[in-house]
């Protein structure tokens, strides 16, 4: 098996940039620069793209020697275990260390689910995109979402479902994975939830994530949450639900955190961007993040760091905050023109040089730049435009941003 391919120029340059890195502070002479975490190893979290070692964020990482772990529990180890753990879409984090000849290896794979509960409700939005409400959360899901156990034309309210995927900066999950566990949950079932605390009540030991109750009398509190719970705060909980299934009773809440913020590791994290750039930072998933002069950017530019957007950030954490080396836009094909036509009651754009393609537009559709809605758009405007291609001339919209 091999342990390492290269996709583009740019995971070309991001894997001399880890390796600079890990070079500098190995004694030399070792078969691994670095080996394992602690400053000297790599951290890559995102979306498994392959099967076999892992794939992610362009790596190919062995797996021949690594514990698999999903939701805390110890699976195994090797590619076995990640054959019968770990399926591709699901977000996982991989704790390892690139060798002097730019082979990726783990030492440890950990999958945690985002969320696990029953349906709430469904509802569609258009002919290609769904909203499932699960434990009070809004999970996005469409034809590009990993789907195990069942297609999402046949969910029912009541089935039992596990999530993997990101948490926009509006609260909802853009799910990437989705698997039905079950037709509907077993009292004995362990759910999972993720999200940031509000209305923190100290004395009820009560906090909303989104609009669902969590009730903490008689939780363990892990890591960084001994130190007492704050609204903003990310975290991920297990528990079950109460008896009347309308508030969560967490057993566990843990920091959400994917990256183990360790000074001085090199890292890559796949995300939504929560803050628009200012002064040079911006959000994801509570992690700060800095771009420079030396900032590579694929697939877009700097002024497209916008709230909403799916990036992937590579580079280094040096004081608390993540120091870009590159960033990668994810939120699929990209094109910038005039609009030509408009069609105000199905919502379709078409523009210059797209005169074949209908550009769909609905609720999940982000406006930023000179519009705020697409009754702001205008025959004329010059607009960028992100979406995926559901039909050879049909694009569902997920950003477009008006120019001056």
């Amino acid at each position: 098996m091999k342990p390492f391919k290269i996709r583009s120029h740019f995971t070309f340059l991001f894997i001399l940039f880890l390796l600079q890195g890990l070079l500098s502070c190995s004694p030399g002479g070792d078969e691994y620069a670095g080996g394992g975490i602690g400053g000297t190893g790599v951290i890559s979290t995102g979306t498994v793209t392959e099967i076999g070692s892992v794939w992610v964020n362009g790596i190919e990482f062995d797996t021949q020697e690594a514990n698999i772990y999903a939701n805390g529990t110890l699976k195994g180890r090797g590619d076995g275990a990640v054959a019968s753990s770990i399926r591709p879409g699901q977000v996982i984090r991989v704790n390892g260390s690139l060798s002097s000849d730019g082979s990726g290896y783990a030492e440890e794979v950990y999958y945690f689910s985002i969320l696990s509960g029953p349906i709430q409700e469904i509802n569609r939005v258009g002919k290609y995109d769904f909203i499932l409400n699960i434990l009070g959360q809004d999970v996005i899901a469409n034809e590009e979402t990993q789907l195990q156990g069942a297609t999402l034309e046949l969910l029912e309210p009541g089935n039992l479902m596990d999530i993997s995927g990101f948490i926009d900066d509006q609260g909802n999950i853009q799910a990437s994975f989705l698997e039905k566990k079950a037709d509907a949950p077993n009292p004995a079932d362990r759910l999972f939830i993720s999200g940031v605390i509000r209305d923190l009540n100290e004395n009820d030991k009560t906090f909303m994530i989104n609009t669902f109750p969590v009730h903490y009398e008689n939780t363990n509190l892990g890591g960084t949450l001994q130190e007492g719970l704050e609204n903003g705060m990310w975290i991920q909980g297990s528990g079950q639900l109460e008896s009347g299934g309308k508030a969560f009773l967490a057993e566990t809440l843990n920091p959400f955190d994917r990256l183990e913020n360790d000074q001085g590791n090199q890292v890559a994290i796949e995300g939504m961007i929560r803050t628009d750039l200012l002064e040079n930072r911006f959000f994801v998933e509570g992690y700060a993040i800095e771009v420079n002069s030396e900032t590579l950017f694929e697939n877009g530019e700097r002024e497209e760091i916008l709230a909403g957007s799916r990036i992937e950030a590579d580079g280094r954490f040096l004081g608390g905050v993540l120091v870009a080396a590159r960033i990668k836009f994810i939120s699929g094909f990209k094109f910038q023109a005039e609009i030509i036509e408009i069609d105000p009651v199905n919502q379709i754009l078409k523009l210059e040089g797209l005169e074949e393609v209908s550009l769909e537009v609905n609720s999940l559709t982000r406006f930023r730049g000179q519009a705020k809605s697409f009754e702001e758009l205008g025959v004329g405007d010059q607009v960028m435009i992100r979406g995926r291609f559901v039909e050879e001339n049909t694009l569902v919209t997920a950003q477009i941003v008006k120019k001056p």
